[in-house]
């Protein structure tokens, strides 16, 4: 005999899903289980670790809980779940307001990229500033303001505190530093 989807309870020669469907045919019990909502029948209602859940995220404890929540919420349910596939990257695991905006990211280098598993993730770091930026345009953005530019321009002094174990590059950096409650704590606490 083919495996009962855990969703599914036996009661006598019938399968039962949780939303009150019912057959003595488990192949036809299997076609009620949706392919696109994996763990859930087309109705929106799964089961795990024996409790009962809603495709809107809502779990039960029993199934007349369930029933009562599926007679109500069911198709709003449904509805703004149909609603959130059509509107979620799956490849980036990002959620878009419009399906439109979906498409539009799709295009994109960063998400076809990872949808074929070329994607490289890389955060380009400017030590000087000890920053990091996603994509090579923010860090030639960065290179060119005042911060960086006077970073490079100015000496490069290797304060250290010793009381923390940490260098600092400048005064100012050591002067904010010595006013952080992580400091102030420590000296508090050394003998």
């Amino acid at each position: 005999m083919e495996e009962i989807p855990k969703s599914m309870i036996q009661v006598n020669d019938l399968f039962v899903c949780p939303c009150g469907y019912y057959s003595s045919n488990l192949d036809i019990i299997d076609s009620h289980f949706s392919v696109i909502h994996k763990g859930y029948c087309h109705n929106g209602i799964g089961c795990l670790d024996n409790k009962f859940k809603c495709i809107c995220g809502k779990t039960f404890n029993t199934f007349e809980e369930t029933d009562e929540h599926c007679k109500l919420k069911r198709k709003s349910c449904m509805f703004n779940y149909q609603i959130m596939l059509k509107t979620k990257c799956f490849v980036c695991n990002m959620n878009f307001e419009y399906e439109c905006d979906l498409k539009r990211h799709q295009k994109t280098k960063t998400h076809i990229e990872k949808a074929n598993g070329s994607y490289k993730d890389i955060s380009l770091e400017c030590k000087t500033c000890n920053i990091k930026c996603l994509s090579r345009a923010l860090m030639e953005t960065h290179m060119q303001t005042k911060k960086h530019l006077s970073r490079l321009e100015a000496p490069v002094l290797d304060l250290e505190c010793k009381t923390c174990n940490i260098k600092c590059r400048g005064q100012k950096e050591m002067k904010a530093h010595l006013e952080t409650n992580k400091h102030k704590k420590r000296i508090t606490q050394s003998p």
